[in-house]
C-alpha cells in the first residue's frame, strides 16, 4: 500500500438515500497521500449528470476543500442535444466558481453557443476574455465537462454585445431600488401616524444612537471577520468589531457613501452603506458595532470583498487593553514601522508608546534599508522618559543583500554611459496587477550628459472609474482624466519619446510590466529596450 490508494466498492443503498438514481458507479478510489477521491462511473442520460452533482455536493459538505473530488466517466449511449449541452456547461461553470476566484469574478455575463465540436462562450469585453485565457479557464471547464461525460468539445472564448442584457439589469436594479424606497416611505408614514396618536418611544444607546431604517435591531448569530472572507458573493451575514477608520463620499445623486472599517482583533474588513442627506449615523472611531449585510465584490476597489450594510447597531462593549504581566519584561529587538515598505503599517511613535505602556524599558527599530524613523523614535523615547523610568530607542536597520553578479541593466548596450541618453519615467495605475489594471499617468524626463533635454507628461483615461484609494494616493480624479486620451492613443507617442534611450525607473519591474503589456497589445511589438535598475546601480555610479 505504498501508493496510499484504497479501492472502495460502492454501496448503492447509501447513494440512493442521497437521491442518486441513474448513474452506474463502478468503484471508488481514495488516495490518502494526495487527499483525492475518484468515482469511476458510467453516464447514459441527463439524470446521471444530476447524480454527479448530488454526489459532488454531498462529499464537499462532509469533507470541505481538504479533499479533491474527481469523476472519471464513460458516456456509453449518451446522446445530448445543444440545449442539454448548454445546461451542462452552465453547471460546470457554476461548479468552477465555487473553487476558482477568477471564474467567479469574470464569468458573470456570458452566452453559450454550440458549433460542431466547439463550445463558444461569448463574453462582454476583451479584458474579461484576456483574464480568463490568462489563467486557462477553458481547460478547467473542459475537465469538468469530461467528468460529466461531455467529451471531445473545445471551449473557445469570444467577445459579444451585452448592452441589452446590461440595460435590463440596470432597469431591474432601478425598479428594485424604487420598490425598496416606496416600502421605506410607507413604513415612515405608519410611524408618523402612530406618533401622532400615542406617546413616542425613542430607542437610544448611551451614544444617543436613534433607530431607523438603517439602524433596525439586528437579530441572528454573528460570524468572525475571518469567516466573512470565506463567504460567496451575495451571501448575507452579521459581524461585530471596533471601528478604526471612517470615510464619507458625497455622490452626484446627493447620497452619501459611508465607508466603515472594523476589526475584531484578528482580522478586519471594509463595509459600506448608502445614506440619504437626512440619514445620520452617530458613530465614531473606537465604537463597537454590529453590522448586518451581504458580501459584495467592490469593482471600484480591485474586487475587494466588502460588506454592503443593511443595518447598524452600536454594542456596549469596552475595549480590552492588552497588558504585559510578566515579572521580567522583554525588549523587542525587531520592530518595523511604516517606513518599511510593504511590511510595517504603524507609526514609530505609536510603537514606542505601546512598549512604554507594557512596561518595557527599550525597543529596537529595524526598518528595511532605511533610517527614516530615527528622529521621531529619538524624540518619542526622550519625551516618554522620566527620572524614575527611562525609555530607550535602539537604532538598527535590516539591510538588503544584493548579488554583485546580478545584471544591473537589462539588454545592455555596447556604449559609454557618458554618451548615452536616459529616460527617467514613472507611471500611476489603477492598481498593482498589470493583468487587471490600467495606466492613468505617464511622466518622464530625458537626460543626456547629466542635463534634462526633454520632458513628457500625459494623463490617461483608463476607461473605468479610478478606485477611491488610488485617488487618495495619486490625487488623480475621474474628472481629471475624463477628457484625456486612452492608452492606445498614448503608448505610441511615449515609445517615440523614448527612442533609443535607456529607461530608468524606481520600480522598473512593476512599471515595465504595464508598458510592455500595452506596447504588445496596441502596437503588436515585443518591446526589448535597455532598462537600468537604480537601486542596483547607484552604489557604483552615484552621479546618475
Amino acid at each position: 500500500m505504498n501508493n496510499k490508494q484504497i479501492i472502495i466498492e460502492p454501496n448503492m443503498e447509501v447513494f440512493s438515500k442521497l437521491g442518486v438514481k441513474s448513474i452506474e458507479i463502478k468503484n471508488i478510489l481514495l488516495n490518502t497521500r494526495v487527499k483525492r477521491i475518484t468515482f469511476n462511473c458510467s453516464v447514459s442520460c441527463m439524470n446521471c449528470i444530476d447524480d454527479i452533482d448530488i454526489i459532488y455536493k454531498d462529499v464537499l459538505s462532509k469533507f470541505g476543500r481538504e479533499l479533491e473530488i474527481e469523476f472519471i466517466t464513460d458516456n456509453k449511449n449518451l446522446s445530448l442535444n445543444d440545449e442539454e449541452i448548454k445546461s451542462i456547461v452552465t453547471r460546470a461553470i457554476e461548479r468552477l466558481k465555487t473553487k476558482n476566484t477568477t471564474s467567479k469574478s469574470f464569468l458573470c455575463f456570458y452566452k453559450l453557443h454550440i458549433k460542431e465540436n466547439y463550445i463558444i462562450i461569448e463574453l462582454n469585453d476583451e479584458n474579461t476574455k484576456f483574464m480568463l485565457e490568462e489563467v486557462k479557464i477553458s481547460s478547467k471547464i473542459e475537465n469538468i465537462l469530461n467528468e460529466y461525460g461531455v467529451k471531445n468539445y473545445e471551449i473557445i472564448f469570444s467577445v459579444g454585445d451585452f448592452s441589452k442584457e446590461i440595460s435590463n439589469i440596470e432597469e431591474k436594479i432601478k425598479m428594485d431600488i424604487e420598490k425598496h424606497q416606496n416600502s421605506i416611505n410607507a413604513e415612515r408614514e405608519k410611524v408618523v401616524k402612530i406618533n401622532s396618536t400615542s406617546e413616542t418611544q425613542v430607542y437610544k444607546t448611551k451614544n444617543d444612537f436613534k433607530r431607523g431604517s438603517k439602524t433596525k435591531e439586528i437579530k441572528g448569530e454573528t460570524i468572525s471577520i475571518k469567516d466573512f472572507y470565506d463567504l460567496y458573493d451575495g451571501e448575507t451575514c452579521i459581524v461585530e468589531g471596533e471601528v478604526f477608520s471612517m470615510e464619507d463620499m458625497t455622490l452626484k445623486s446627493g447620497k452619501i457613501l459611508k465607508t466603515i472599517r472594523i476589526t475584531d482583533g484578528e482580522s478586519s474588513l471594509t463595509s459600506k452603506i448608502f445614506l440619504d442627506e437626512n440619514d445620520k449615523l452617530d458613530i465614531c472611531e473606537g465604537m463597537f458595532l454590529k453590522l448586518s449585510g451581504k458580501l459584495q465584490l467592490d469593482t471600484y476597489a480591485g474586487n475587494e470583498k466588502t460588506l454592503m450594510i443593511n443595518s447598524v447597531n452600536i454594542i456596549d462593549r469596552e475595549k480590552i487593553k492588552k497588558e504585559d504581566i510578566a515579572e521580567e519584561k522583554m525588549v523587542e529587538l525587531h520592530a518595523h514601522t511604516k517606513m518599511s515598505e510593504m511590511v510595517g503599517v504603524t507609526d514609530v511613535e505609536d510603537i514606542i508608546k505601546r512598549a512604554k505602556e507594557y512596561g518595557h524599558k527599550a525597543i529596537a527599530i529595524t526598518d528595511y534599508a532605511v533610517v527614516h524613523s530615527y528622529p521621531a523614535a529619538f524624540k518619542t523615547a526622550k519625551k516618554l522618559s522620566t527620572d524614575e523610568e527611562k525609555m530607550k530607542a535602539i537604532f538598527g536597520c535590516e539591510m538588503y543583500m544584493i548579488d554583485d553578479e546580478a545584471p544591473m541593466v537589462t539588454n545592455p548596450k555596447d556604449k559609454k554611459i557618458d554618451d548615452e541618453e536616459f529616460v527617467v519615467f514613472d507611471i500611476e495605475t489603477t492598481g498593482l496587477n498589470s493583468h487587471t489594471n490600467e495606466i492613468i499617468e505617464i511622466g518622464a524626463v530625458k537626460i543626456k550628459a547629466g542635463r534634462i533635454v526633454d520632458r513628457y507628461s500625459q494623463l490617461i483615461n483608463p476607461g473605468r472609474p479610478i478606485p477611491y484609494h488610488i485617488t487618495e494616493i495619486t490625487s488623480i480624479t475621474d474628472e481629471q482624466v475624463a477628457n484625456e486620451p486612452k492608452i492606445d492613443k498614448v503608448i505610441g507617442k511615449f515609445v517615440d519619446f523614448i527612442g533609443d534611450a535607456v529607461l530608468v525607473a524606481h520600480n522598473a519591474p512593476f512599471d515595465m510590466g504595464f508598458i510592455k503589456r500595452d506596447i504588445k497589445k496596441y502596437l503588436n511589438i515585443d518591446y526589448q529596450c535597455s532598462v537600468l535598475i537604480p537601486y542596483k546601480w547607484q552604489e557604483i555610479y552615484s552621479q546618475i
